[in-house]
């Protein structure tokens, strides 16, 4: 259909698609020797969200016809520039030590504008820096609560015939017969007796979790709204019908993916498709 909010076909104009064995079309259904199509759209979603911009190297062939597309990792990239400041290609180093420099008139960029720098993305992770430095200091915090806390559940009180400080080979000695009694699920609910002298008291004492679950649910809440992800996409809506999830889903594609299919398709139609002879 014709989508006119997001600039789209409009309903005067025609185009004929191109032939399934055009190189240009069998080019993204396999964009290089390693990679099927799949790998290359999640190459782009992956840098283009988490670094705010994706590099496409195009390999064209001696009719200037493109024949292999590689999405190259954003951190492995460094910009060169002519002596005006403009990008004359992208010095790549990648971590086992191979290097390479590929003018820019075989990249074609992908991004989200900044508003510090023309030529350089700016992602949402950026923006929200803060939000996600704070949640991971509380899962550290939830983590550590966790495993350095020593929580018993039960007090058991001895009187003085069994002695007023029970020494290390006595308490050795009733805390394995305590755990090979009781520990574990098969010897859950079994009974206890002791003899004269012993009380066991349940202390009703569990992990405190410090409100993490109402911190996780507001964490959860602006970074996805930030993101432009409604809680339905990522399962986190509950009591929802058939319908609202499908207006949950409509709304996601009108605010988030359509925007951004409208940019890449735009982008390769500009500098991939126009460039192409015929």
């Amino acid at each position: 259909g014709v989508r006119k909010a997001t600039m789209g076909q409009k309903e005067h104009e025609e185009f004929e698609p191109y032939e399934h064995d055009h190189a240009i079309p069998r080019s993204f259904r396999d964009p290089n020797g390693p990679d099927v199509a799949y790998d290359l759209w999640s190459f782009h979603v992956l840098f283009k969200k988490l670094t705010g911009i994706c590099y496409w190297w195009v390999v064209r062939n001696e009719f200037d016809v493109p024949v292999e597309y590689w999405v190259i990792p954003t951190h492995w990239c460094r910009m060169l520039t002519d002596k005006e400041g403009q990008p004359a290609g992208l010095f790549v180093q990648s971590p086992w030590g191979h290097s390479r420099v590929i003018p820019w008139d075989e990249i074609v960029c992908f991004k989200d504008h900044s508003p510090l720098s023309r030529w350089e993305g700016y992602a949402v992770t950026l923006a929200i820096n803060e939000w996600l430095d704070t949640y991971e200091a509380m899962v550290r915090t939830e983590l550590a609560t966790f495993k350095n806390g020593a929580v018993p559940m039960f007090h058991i009180a001895l009187d003085e015939s069994m002695g007023m400080d029970p020494d290390e080979a006595m308490l050795n000695r009733f805390y394995s017969k305590w755990y090979a009694r009781f520990q574990g699920e098969n010897n859950s609910g079994r009974p206890l007796i002791t003899g004269p002298g012993i009380e066991v008291k349940t202390l009703g004492v569990a992990p405190s979790e410090v409100g993490f679950q109402s911190s996780e649910d507001a964490f959860a809440k602006k970074t996805l709204a930030a993101l432009g992800v409604p809680r339905a996409m990522v399962n986190l809506a509950d009591g929802m019908t058939y319908g609202s999830l499908r207006a949950e889903q409509a709304s996601f594609f009108i605010i988030s993916v359509n925007p951004e299919l409208t940019y890449t398709g735009q982008v390769i139609t500009e500098k991939i498709i126009k460039r192409t002879p015929g």
